[in-house]
């Protein structure tokens, strides 16, 4: 199974967030929903770059 290394940005952070995944799309959409963890505060994380 392929992996996907990304980059999100978030705005509000003014932070950036690196993570790998299979599934790209529904990462981001787990990125974005309110949960525990650095990237649960907010939910305008962004795809800047993908490998």
């Amino acid at each position: 199974m392929p992996y996907t290394v990304y980059i999100l940005h978030s705005l509000t952070k003014d932070k950036y967030y690196i993570g790998y995944t299979a599934d790209l799309n529904a990462r981001i959409i787990r990125h974005n929903q309110k949960s525990k963890g650095f990237t649960g505060s907010t939910n305008d994380w962004v795809l800047e770059h993908r490998f």
